[in-house]
């Protein structure tokens, strides 16, 4: 049993980064001898803390005041650090530091891009420095309801129709250019927020949101999530593997 370490913004985004990757190692991949396991017999998520499920990003700075080295944290490498690296890298250190008896086997950083993809190369910048842990990333750009709409697929006539709608809306297919949406206040284009548009197409229901990552096939999430970033996270968790083997 191995255990993942999750830092996300909301219990949503781990919800949906677990079940996608549960569904890569255990059901969707014959060739992977964990081909028809019970994903619950070979892993489990965590918080950075003992005893909690994961950790929000915003506690990361109350977490280190714990530890004042990392208050401060110093790169040998010339270049700049990059948004979000300092968080980044306190989360990896931490990892450690709070469960110095039973780290968890790897960590798992959720980030949303909000379309700034230096964030993304950030999170890398802090990953490279300590190549001991298996740090993998979620980074859904815009946010995490990119790839919800990535994964939905009209159930009945109802939703096509507003589909249908939101797309002369926009002038662009949002299940398949979802990259191409903003996060928007109310007088910023609001018809372009992804939030506003998965609670359109689902009536604000979880249940048929859930349905978006759980029963679209993952060779059409990788299609439509290749500049979502949601092609790369399904590649991402194929490194937990040789973990799994051990």
């Amino acid at each position: 049993m191995i255990e993942i370490a999750v830092v996300a913004e909301a219990e949503a985004d781990l919800r949906i980064a677990s079940k996608l990757a549960d569904r890569m190692l255990f059901l969707e991949d014959p060739c992977s001898w964990l081909h028809g396991q019970h994903p619950e017999d070979f892993r489990s998520w965590c918080g950075l803390k003992p005893g909690t499920t994961f950790t929000r990003w915003p506690e990361i700075r109350s977490l280190s005041k714990s530890f004042p080295r990392l208050m401060y944290l110093r790169r040998n490498q010339p270049e700049p650090r990059l948004p979000d690296y300092a968080p980044a890298r306190k989360a990896i250190l931490l990892s450690t530091l709070l469960r110095p008896k039973s780290p968890p086997s790897a960590l798992l950083l959720i980030r949303d891009l909000d379309n700034q993809e230096e964030r993304r190369a950030g999170l890398k910048q802090a990953i490279s420095e300590i190549p001991t842990l298996v740090v993998l990333i979620a980074t859904p750009n815009p946010q995490r309801e990119a790839w919800v709409l990535n994964g939905f697929l009209c159930g009945n006539e109802s939703e096509s129709g507003e589909l249908r709608q939101i797309t002369r809306d926009l002038g662009f297919d949002p299940c398949i250019q979802a990259e191409r949406l903003r996060h928007s206040s109310r007088t910023d284009s609001p018809e372009r927020d992804p939030k506003r548009i998965v609670e359109r197409l689902t009536e604000g229901k979880f249940e048929r949101e859930e349905l978006c990552w759980t029963q679209t096939s993952i060779t059409m999430l990788r299609d439509r999530g290749e500049k979502t970033h949601l092609a790369d996270y399904l590649d991402e968790v194929r490194r937990l593997l040789p973990l799994l083997g051990q």
